[in-house]
Order: C-alpha cells, then sequence, then structure tokens
C-alpha cells in the first residue's frame, strides 16, 4: 500500500499489522526507524506468543542467496509464526527483497529497516505499490511531534500531563527521542498515585544529559569536536549497537550537509537554508547543522566524501563494518572540519 508515516505505525496494534504481510522502516531518521523496528516486532510478538524471531544480517543475506525467501517460506523450528527481521543497508539485500515479494509467503511476518530509501528506490516501491505489505518513512520529528510522542506514552502507564508539561519533557532530554521512553519510567515514579505531573516534576525526574546517541556522536563528529566524537562513539560500541548503522547515519547526514553546503552557496545563509528544508531539521539541532554546514563549506570537502565512499565499498567487501575502521573514519573527517 501506499507509504505512510511513522506516527501512523505506532498507531497499528498488533492485529493491524498482521493484516499485512511485513513493512519497510525506513527514512533520515535512523534512531527513529530502529525504535520502530523494535516496536513492530514487540507488537506482533504480543498477538502471535508461538512466533519465532530470525535475524538476517546483510551478510547472511547477500552469502546465501534465496535464504531469504526460504527462512518466509519455511515453518519455524518450533512449529508455529516467524517474525524476519533484515536491515537493507545493501543493494543486494534489496534485490532479494523483491525476489522474495515477487514469491510472496505465509506464516511469517517480514521487518525490513533501511537508511533514507529514494522514491526511485526499487525496494521503496515494491513495498508502497503491494497490498500486502507496509512501509512508514521516518523521518526527523518535529518539537510538536515528539510531544505528541510524550503524550502518548504517558498516557500509556496512565499519566495524564498537560501540553506543557510534555514540552518540558521534550526539552529535558534535548529532543532525542530515543530517551523518551527510559523518563517515562522515571516519571511515572514521580506521578505516583495522583496520576498527574507538573513541570517540578519534570525538573526533579529528568535528566538533562547529552547521552551518546548517535544524533549527539553525528554533531559532535561533524562538529570538529573530535574528542566526544570519540568518546560517544566507543559508548555506542559497548552499547552493542551496530557499527553498519553508525556508518549508514554518518554516510546520509554527511550527504545532507553536502547538499545544504551547495545550498548556501551565492551568499545564502546556512540558518535560513536549515529553516526552509524539506524535511525538517529538528529545531532542537538547527544551530549544530548550521555550524556543520559551515565548517563543510569552508573545507575542500571532496576528500571527506571520498573516504566516507571508500568506507562504504569496503564494508560492501567484506560485508562488515568493523569499529577500529569506523573510528579512524570519524578521526579523520572530525579533525578535517576541526
Amino acid at each position: 500500500m501506499a507509504g505512510i508515516k511513522s506516527d501512523a505505525l505506532t498507531r497499528l496494534s498488533g492485529a493491524d499489522l498482521l493484516k499485512h504481510d511485513g513493512v519497510l522502516v525506513f527514512g533520515p531518521n535512523w534512531d527513529l526507524v530502529q525504535r520502530l523496528r523494535s516496536t513492530v516486532a514487540s507488537r506482533v510478538k504480543q498477538s502471535r506468543s508461538d512466533a519465532e524471531i530470525v535475524r538476517l544480517s546483510s551478510a547472511d543475506v547477500e552469502a546465501q542467496p534465496g535464504r531469504l525467501i526460504e527462512e518466509l517460506q519455511s515453518v519455524s523450528l518450533f512449529g508455529g509464526f516467524k517474525i524476519v527481521l533484515v536491515d537493507a543497508s545493501s543493494n543486494g539485500v534489496q534485490r532479494e527483497l523483491i525476489s522474495a515479494s515477487s514469491l510472496g509467503w505465509s506464516g511469517s511476518f517480514l521487518i525490513v529497516s533501511a537508511g533514507d530509501l529514494k522514491k526511485s528506490s526499487a525496494v521503496r516501491k515494491e513495498f508502497e505499490a503491494s497490498p500486502r505489505l507496509l512501509a512508514a518513512i521516518c523521518y526527523e520529528q518535529t518539537a510538536s511531534e515528539l510531544s505528541g510522542v510524550t503524550r502518548q506514552l504517558l498516557a500509556a502507564v496512565g499519566i495524564e500531563a498537560s501540553a506543557e508539561v510534555c514540552s518540558a519533557v521534550v526539552d529535558a532530554v534535548s529532543g532525542n527521542a530515543a530517551l523518551l521512553e527510559s523518563e517515562v519510567s522515571k516519571l511515572a515514579a514521580y506521578a505516583g498515585e495522583t496520576g498527574s505531573l507538573s513541570l517540578d516534576d519534570v525538573v526533579a525526574a529528568c535528566a538533562l544529559n547529552r547521552s551518546a546517541s548517535l544524533d549527539w556522536v553525528l554533531d559532535n563528529a561533524l562538529g570538529g569536536q573530535v574528542a566526544k566524537a570519540l568518546a560517544g562513539l566507543r559508548e555506542l560500541h559497548s552499547e552493542g549497537a551496530p557499527a553498519t548503522s553508525v556508518l549508514v547515519g554518518l554516510t546520509n547526514h554527511l550527504l545532507l550537509l553536502a547538499e545544504m553546503a551547495a545550498a548556501s552557496g551565492g551568499g545564502r545563509r546556512a540558518e535560513v537554508v536549515i529553516k526552509q528544508w524539506k524535511p525538517p531539521v529538528f529545531w532542537k539541532r538547527q544551530d549544530a547543522v548550521a555550524d556543520q554546514v559551515r565548517r563543510l563549506a569552508s573545507v575542500d570537502h571532496s576528500g571527506i566524501l571520498e573516504a566516507i565512499f571508500a568506507a562504504n565499498a569496503l564494508a560492501r567487501r567484506q560485508r562488515q563494518v568493523e569499529w577500529p575502521v569506523l573510528e579512524r573514519l570519524v578521526l579523520a573527517v572530525s579533525t578535517r572540519l576541526r
């Protein structure tokens, strides 16, 4: 069916999702892509308690052509339903997905995650055109959208919150949507039996932290903050974040900055370009992104892009991304923009 926005996908129950054979979750907001992938898997699992979860990496799919459709069409080892998760980070995986879609399957639900696929992408077209499949795009969320997400999360645990309180929660986590869910448990404790929150409760419960989210690492790396970028990268590694996701995020963000730098030519200020950009840049990050655009525009950044492309080519050849390679890449990029 036609593509839907990420917030529409979050409103679907497990039963709603199971009316389809699978979903493609993609877009420039990789943190949101990852969270929605987990949310969809959890909801389908709740509706099908007999489900076995099968995770296939890009390397798994590319090394064994036909493995994907075999997993989708075969019966689970436990005789029940299957939830198959795939990362479509390479052209080879996307070709396998299109092939699988043409054959069809039953007894399985497919969840595909991908980066910022263009409208011309064959796999995006396949999922958007098929009545059996869903496609949800994850843009950077505005402050208003994040406030709405906060209200939903709080309501789910029985807490009523005003628009002012929800906005304060978004500010407290610096617009980092990934932190909203983790803060809800703290807020629930402060709400207690009353089931309501005040602004004072938010200030007391929410840590004004800058955790090592992917956005935080990217902003420091491309803002020339070498030490912070490397420290954040190592924290992501220790938390089990996939190196492929970081490389995809870095690549997509650098290409976006290059487009913005080109658009800011002819005397246009970076701030003006960013405020008018579609899809919009989250307002809390606009100053940081403007600084990154100015830094990129002030240097010959062809070498930076070449290094990024070379790293992606190496990842495709080796079918994986090594953390030491990624660390050297971030160091080189951040040093160049310092």
